[in-house]
């Protein structure tokens, strides 16, 4: 009797061929990552301390070149 074949996608083979349609997929459809948006302001006031608005604030002085200020007055926007 023969021995019966081993199956050609299994294991460390299945898991790189995954990937590599994975990342085959990910370059056809245009993925890329997020860079650092741009708004027409350089300084920008957020009111209330809601927790909302803390969120927007962080990422608004970590994803662009704008500043956050304190007071209505200082801001652009």
């Amino acid at each position: 009797m023969k021995a019966a074949a081993a199956p050609l996608l299994h294991g460390p083979r299945l898991r790189r061929l995954f990937a590599a349609a994975l990342v085959l997929a990910l370059a056809a459809c245009g993925f890329q990552l997020r860079g650092q948006a741009s708004l027409p302001f350089a300084t920008l006031y957020v009111p209330s301390a809601t927790p909302l608005a803390v969120e927007l604030k962080r990422n608004i002085a970590s994803g662009t070149q704008t500043k956050v200020v304190d007071a209505a007055d200082k801001a652009q926007a």
